[in-house]
C-alpha cells in the first residue's frame, strides 16, 4: 500500500471525548434513531 509519510504519522489534535459520551448516551436513550438524527441533536445542543 502506498501511503505518504504525512498520512502514516498523522495524529489528530481534536479531543472528541465529549461528543463520544454524548453519542453513547443518546444511543442508550434512543436506540432506534440513526446517526444523522443523533448528529442533529448534538449540533442543536451546541456541542459541535
Amino acid at each position: 500500500m502506498d501511503l505518504s509519510r504525512s498520512v502514516y504519522y498523522y495524529a489528530s489534535v481534536k479531543d472528541d471525548t465529549e461528543v463520544r459520551k454524548k453519542l453513547l448516551g443518546l444511543a442508550e436513550n434512543h436506540p432506534k434513531e440513526g446517526r444523522d438524527k443523533m448528529y442533529l441533536r448534538i449540533r442543536n445542543q451546541g456541542i459541535l
